[in-house]
């Protein structure tokens, strides 16, 4: 077991609850997306998977340990965790796009040649290879180039849980399956990915997803299951994906057989 939450809630100062009773566990290699409708909790509740936000009531654990015991080491956690969020520029701050990939890595007082490594190896899992943008500040690249350098910098530290709140936010289809492709591949390689999505058919990335409602879990299953499932998704103001829709509609119209047809198209990844 990498992460899990028991019970976990949370009041913001002088606020309503913001998550009410959340248990959950991630595993690791795990292709997870968080769904729900506005002001569900998705982004407090992933606030609480390196430790941002402390939980008002329940508890929270790394790799079977309490992160609130005495002696925890909330540092070492929190380098193994990491967390993009919706706006790249909330998270860059370097001089130059280098600076901001090796900054993290300089804290962990990593050799040079070892910090140099890392940082081309990160640049070119999101597809920057152009060597002349390391010198450029990354306040001048366009929204999807800042959001490659905020996921190269957090990749540079081989996170073993990747968090990501509306990270396909403002990016071509084409950039999406890129992302996608590539949090694929960190799964692959053991890494546990939790994406918090509006858009469902971006949702279908995962093989498991969980549903957030006025800070409740209220769904956590297979993918296909969850979002196959227009009558429950539409209780909570949410619309199954496109594809999704196709097959019920199928359904529900005397075509049974091209509905399964179509099913199990989706189901193998199509």
């Amino acid at each position: 077991m990498l992460l899990e939450l028991v019970d976990v809630s949370y009041h913001y100062p002088l606020g309503p609850a913001a998550l009410k009773g959340i248990s959950l566990r991630l595993q690791a290699g795990e292709r997870v997306a968080l769904i729900g409708p506005n002001g569900a909790g998705k982004t407090t509740l992933l606030l609480h998977f390196n430790g941002l936000l402390t939980p008002t009531g329940g508890h929270v654990f790394w790799e079977g340990q309490a992160v609130a015991a005495p002696g925890f080491d909330r540092a070492a956690w929190r380098r193994q965790v990491g967390f993009i969020f919706q706006s790249p520029c909330h998270q860059l701050f370097g001089e130059t796009v280098a600076a901001e990939v090796a900054f993290g890595l300089r804290q962990l007082k990593l050799a040079p040649a070892e910090i140099a490594v890392r940082t081309r190896e990160a640049m070119a899992a999101v597809g920057l290879v152009d060597a002349a943008l390391l010198a450029r500040s990354p306040f001048t690249l366009s929204y999807g180039e800042q959001r490659r350098v905020a996921l190269a910098a957090v990749l540079a530290m081989r996170p073993r849980l990747l968090v990501l709140d509306e990270a396909t936010a403002g990016l071509d289809a084409r950039a999406t399956q890129d992302l996608l492709a590539l949090l694929d591949r960190l799964a692959e390689r053991g890494t546990a990915v939790i994406l918090a999505t509006h858009d469902l058919e971006v949702a279908r990335w995962a093989e498991r997803v969980l549903v957030l409602a006025e800070g409740r879990l209220v769904g956590d299953g297979r993918a296909q299951e969850v979002l196959q499932d227009t009558e429950f998704l539409a209780r909570f103001g949410l619309e199954a994906p496109a594809s999704y829709r196709l097959v019920h509609y199928l359904a529900e119209h005397g075509r049974p057989e091209l509905a399964h047809a179509v099913s199990r198209l989706l189901a193998n990844g199509t």
